[in-house]
């Protein structure tokens, strides 16, 4: 019988007052900020959106260090499962009055971010997450509002300057190699324009999520391994990240069914990875297949069984941020980090690629989630 205790344990997002898909991107986004190290450069406020927050200003710089504190007790709260909304709350309000304190500060990658945090402290259990939607629709509109403003944007220039001069991308450079490069420039620029406000649109309509995450994967994946691994801050995570929101968890653990004993290797890391699951040797030795699980009436098995029970393991998520962390602290960032993030972003994408879902149209037909999400 699996423990149903989780107060104090970061792998597990089942059993508190969240839904698992919202906890879930808590956690990664409270360490994505943390990794950022932004965090330690929170401080009283200077130069402030809002003239009342210069009244906040004082020479011990409380107000700085209540900030800390606010974000390392919420911090904690989201991490160790002990009032997770409350924790949200916590380190997305931190966030915020921080960008809106220090105008100097302010980077739009961070703002996503807290607004991200809060808004999962905002919802229920059960609760559709329609303010993050909204949050996502408000996203796309101001970026693609921005972009059909600026007549660069419409010829291409903004792109060859931006692509050339201050962020020379290799994938700009090969490509332009067989595309002049204002040519090649104006169809990205048309292409980044036109899937933007097709996201504005799409994410305006929860029953119009699921392709809006699938184009949201396309433009940002592909903008990664074009630009070979910028990520903007950690823009690329946020967004990413915060896509976990729209995920339709199960209703109930996993269940899940292996070929082999009990204890192999491969039993003990799905277990590792969701501790929540129910994992049991059930496949018959003569059987051809070597994994089975059930969602609603589906039933899916090997590669297909595999990509389900990853997409609903936090310990999945985690590994891949833990992996990506150490080889940056490894490798640093240049160029041999940049390329390895590049190819395991390849790799990811191309499993989760529902083109090679075997049956996914079937599982979309009989999967009705009871919980918030569209599900994948």
């Amino acid at each position: 019988m699996k423990s149903t205790w989780t107060i104090g344990c970061p792998w597990r997002v089942d059993g508190t007052g969240m839904s698992p898909n919202l906890l879930l991107m808590a956690k990664l986004l409270v360490l994505v900020f943390a990794r950022g190290g932004a965090w330690a450069r929170m401080s009283d406020p200077f130069l402030p959106f809002f003239p009342w927050l210069d009244q906040m200003r004082s020479q011990g710089s409380w107000f700085g260090h209540g900030l800390h504190l606010m974000f390392l007790v919420g911090a904690a709260a989201v991490l160790l499962n002990v009032r997770p909304r409350i924790g949200c709350l916590l380190t997305g309000a931190a966030i915020l009055l921080w960008q809106f304190g220090v105008m100097p500060e302010f980077r739009n990658h961070i703002f996503i971010c807290g607004c991200l945090l809060f808004l999962a402290g905002c919802h229920g259990r059960t609760a559709d997450p329609w303010l993050i939607r909204w949050q996502f629709a408000l996203i796309y509109a101001g970026a693609a509002t921005n972009k059909l403003l600026q007549a660069d944007w419409w010829t291409g220039q903004f792109l060859v300057t931006w692509l050339t001069a201050e962020l020379p991308a290799a994938g700009f450079r090969h490509a332009s190699k067989l595309v002049p490069p204002l040519l090649l420039a104006k169809l990205l620029s048309w292409f980044t324009m036109v899937a933007e406000v097709a996201l504005a649109v799409c994410f305006c309509r929860r029953q119009r999520v699921r392709p809006a995450v699938w184009i949201v994967l396309l433009l940002h994946g592909g903008m990664f391994v074009f630009l070979v691994g910028n990520r903007f801050g950690h823009f690329i995570e946020d967004i990413l990240v915060g896509l976990i929101a729209f995920l339709s968890w199960p209703q109930q653990p996993l269940e899940v069914r292996t070929k082999g004993p009990d204890e192999s290797l491969f039993s003990r890391l799905l277990r590792f990875l969701n501790p929540a699951a129910s994992v049991h040797p059930a496949v018959p030795h003569k059987s051809a297949d070597w994994l089975e699980t059930t969602i609603g009436e589906a039933r899916l098995t090997n590669g297909a069984a595999l990509r389900t029970v990853l997409l609903f393991s936090p310990g999945f998520y985690f590994v891949l941020f833990a992996g990506d962390w150490a080889l940056e602290s490894l490798l640093g960032q240049g160029n041999i980090h940049r390329y390895l993030s590049v190819a395991v972003a390849v790799v990811l994408m191309a499993s989760f690629a529902p083109a090679h879902w075997h049956g996914w149209r079937h599982l979309g037909r009989h999967f009705r989630p009871e919980r918030p999400g569209v599900g994948l």
